[in-house]
């Protein structure tokens, strides 16, 4: 149950950094996403997914900082296949 909460708070990290990329919400709720893939990594701290979390999160934080959307698309596709495999 909890490996599902986990994947569905994935999939909604990766719509808002969707709808961040076409500036449809502000960016407050990209800084919670991306603090929320840190945190995690830093309870799981040890596996290698739960570490890219978390850089993905710094890296989100730098796209935002830097305007960079692009690099989105990236974050945002690896939580989707993360959060869709966690629900199953």
């Amino acid at each position: 149950m909890f490996v599902k909460a986990l994947g569905i708070f994935d999939i909604i990290a990766a719509f808002i950094l969707l709808f961040s990329s076409y500036h449809w919400i502000s960016y407050t709720p990209v800084v919670v996403a991306a603090i929320y893939l840190i945190i995690k990594a830093l309870i799981f701290f040890g596996d290698a997914l739960s570490m890219l979390d978390g850089i993905l999160g710094i890296v989100a934080l730098i796209n935002i900082a830097l305007g960079i959307f692009w690099l989105n698309y990236v974050i945002l596709v690896y939580l989707l296949g993360k959060g869709i495999v966690s629900m199953f």
